[in-house]
């Protein structure tokens, strides 16, 4: 976090606000019209984190997913791989086979694209209330 403020205020973003802590616990605007989930494994397995969000935010909002995800098919045998690594950067592997499925409900079509053989992807999509 300490990294992404200091570009904001390198960069004079004005249109882009970095907090810290829960979700949960946070003040969502309600002009927000691009949401990115970079790595958040954790608050896209949260119902009540992405109920916050999804609230606040503008129909029609751009929705941007990026993680990892478990490998399926031959390559499978990596998964432990996988786990190693998101290990110290999650507190649930729930989900980890499809982490974007929360989201669908709110971005009905959302285009998912895997990555890194398998073991990441990519999703974009529109908001629909």
């Amino acid at each position: 976090a300490k990294r992404a403020i200091e570009r904001v205020r390198e960069n004079g973003w004005k249109n882009v606000e970095v907090q810290i802590g829960p979700v949960e616990c946070s003040t969502i605007p309600k002009d927000v019209t691009t949401v990115l989930f970079n790595y958040t494994h954790d608050v896209i397995q949260s119902e009540v984190a992405l109920l916050k969000i999804f609230e606040a935010i503008q129909n029609d909002a751009h929705v941007s997913i990026s993680g990892m995800k478990l490998i399926s098919g031959p390559l499978s045998t990596f998964n432990w791989y996988v786990y190693r690594l998101a290990a110290p950067y999650m507190l649930t592997f729930q989900g980890l086979n499809k982490p974007w499925s929360k989201i669908e409900k709110f971005v009905p079509l959302l285009k998912i694209k895997e990555t890194m053989f398998g073991s990441g992807y990519v999703a974009t999509g529109k908001f629909v209330r």
